[in-house]
């Protein structure tokens, strides 16, 4: 129970222990002052349903305290003391009902799901460009909220929240929710299901292999090693496994659809019953099956999994690295300095330290530079603007446009002939020409987004830099804004970021290809899974780096 129902309910039991006690009192004390006692526990659940919150589940305790008003009209001792140990066992029952019961403090799933549907269809700025249609998402979701709200499925609600967020294939879309303890451990198993002992990764070649192997495990004795290849699942071909519509996604969303692609197949290793049959080409190229055990939740393992493959090597973030005599590296895991910078906008504490470090690498003569954005959680355009001035040719580029506001409509303007934004005043970012125009690279994938977005769109319009990764970025650079809906916060894209001739700016349509090509992709193969998951070395940097020789 909260503070607040659990002081209410304490504070009822107290009183109806007084109310008990002054029926005996008043019987020898006559004075009709005394029968306002009866009158305070109907006070008190007013003052409560009013400041701290009606609650469904606590009806029977305001109901009680209204019955209590009996012993104000009627002054018998046994009738006031009969409300009395009511009114008690009524507040115990709630302490101990509301402590077990499903549907305490839990909203109205379907009121909220009508309500952030209603504002999403308002605000939603991608909505027609990415081919979103409410109508058919509201009669697909609608009665898998009614069950939901029938059932008070916290976990159920969360989980619908998370599928409908995936709809939009925006990466600013999500939902949001405070997790922790049993609710995020079967919200991960409901979603990612059963941990077999292995991840699964798709190749360059077509194929998937196993990764993520605990050595000295069952599935590792069992023949599957990290590189092993897996020609079925659960008793169906891989690829036929793979093609199913209702395999989970990752967590974030993925626009672009072949980033979706490589998620989705990292995801599917948890789904199957408490056994498996996975058939597998063993070592000496023969197909072989084993029997796979569940083990717990598949989350962890496939959290891991996805950090070896995306996450970057240095977690620090603005890192300045020389990894060999000619090239060095920038680690740039958000688009953020500090919040001081990030609230007042002003970045010159950021700039100099970041000047003094880029000119060590120079002084050294270091004249490729690494920009690892892999796993880039965006953050401040402010902040991408500090790097461009030290590393852009000197000069003045536009970002992106902003879009005219209509105040008679409260809205954003909107050109009645084309049906586009109305664009505005351009952002600019300003190159200084400190760095010099040695090789760039910058390395992304499927979780580079947002600010991470734009760094990698205005960098890559320069003959001398290299977009490089696994996978291309996320491809989602519209500003958003967040509604509560229930137990959480749904945010979306609100905010129209543009091009010059009001198309939007990074974020792609309906068709989910990359806005942002990579000019390099690196080879998932043999090799690059033998040096992840078995070495554990950063191959991906050091293909990056092999690439600035």
């Amino acid at each position: 129970m909260i503070y607040g129902d659990l002081l209410y309910t304490v504070i009822g039991i107290g009183l109806g222990a007084l109310a008990f006690w002054m029926a005996i009192f008043a019987e020898k004390n006559k004075n009709t002052s005394f029968k306002l006692i009866y009158v305070l526990p109907m006070i008190w659940s007013v003052f409560m349903i009013m400041f701290g919150a009606f609650e469904k589940t606590l009806v029977a305790a305001y109901i009680m305290t209204f019955i209590v008003l009996v012993g104000f009209f009627i002054e018998k001792k046994i009738v006031r003391q009969a409300v009395s140990v009511l009114l008690i066992l009524t507040m115990a029952g709630e302490i101990a009902f509301c402590s077990t019961s499903q549907a305490y403090r839990v909203p109205d799933f379907v009121k909220a799901f009508n309500e952030g549907i209603e504002t999403m269809k308002e605000h939603y700025v991608l909505a027609d460009y990415k081919g979103v249609d409410f109508d058919k998402l509201y009669d697909e979701y609608l009665p898998l909220f009614e069950e939901v709200n029938k059932t008070h499925d916290k976990v159920g609600n969360a989980i619908l929240w998370t599928k409908f967020s995936l709809e939009f294939c925006d990466g600013h879309v999500a939902y949001v929710e405070n997790m922790s303890g049993d609710f995020q451990e079967e919200y991960y198993r409901r979603l990612y299901g059963n941990d077999y002992g292995l991840s699964l990764v798709r190749c360059s070649d077509g194929r998937a292999m196993a990764v993520n192997v605990t050595e000295g495990s069952s599935t590792y004795e069992a023949g599957i090693h990290n590189g092993t290849v897996i020609v079925s699942w659960d008793g169906m071909p891989i690829e036929e496994f793979l093609a199913k519509d209702d395999l989970p996604l990752y967590m974030d969303n993925m626009p672009v659809k072949e980033n979706e692609d490589f998620l989705k197949v990292i995801c599917s290793a948890g789904q199957g019953g408490e056994n498996i049959q996975v058939a597998f080409i063993d070592n000496e190229g023969k197909e072989r099956k084993a029997s796979l055990k569940a083990e717990g939740s598949y989350y962890n393992r496939m959290n891991k999994t996805i950090g070896l493959l995306l996450d970057g090597r240095f977690e620090t973030n603005l890192t300045v690295t020389k990894m060999d005599e000619n090239t060095g590296v920038v680690r740039l895991s958000s688009m953020g300095y500090d919040s001081q910078s990030y609230s007042g906008g002003d970045y010159s504490k950021m700039y100099e330290e970041l000047k003094t470090n880029l000119q060590s690498l120079k002084d050294e003569g270091v004249t490729n530079l690494i920009f690892d954005l892999r796993s880039n959680t965006g953050g401040s355009p402010q902040f991408d603007n500090v790097i461009f001035r030290l590393i852009l040719p000197e000069g003045e580029y536009p970002m992106s446009y902003n879009c005219l506001w209509d105040e008679a409509k409260n809205a954003f303007m909107i050109d009645d002939n084309t049906g586009k934004y109305v664009v505005g005043d351009p952002i600019m970012a300003t190159g200084e020409g400190f760095w010099g125009q040695g090789k760039i690279v910058v390395l992304v994938n499927a979780n580079t987004i947002s600010a991470g977005d734009l760094f990698t769109e205005v960098m890559s319009r320069f003959d001398n830099v290299t977009i490089m990764g696994i996978t291309p970025s996320n491809c989602s650079c519209q500003a958003i804004k967040a509604i509560e809906v229930g137990n959480g916060l749904i945010q979306f894209s609100s905010i129209p970021n543009l091009t010059e001739n009001g198309d939007f700016y990074i974020d792609c349509d309906s068709t989910r290809k990359a806005t942002i090509p990579l000019d390099e992709r690196i080879e998932i193969n043999q090799e690059f899974i033998d040096e992840i998951f078995n070495k554990g070395t950063d191959y991906i940097l050091d293909q990056a780096v092999e690439y600035c020789q």
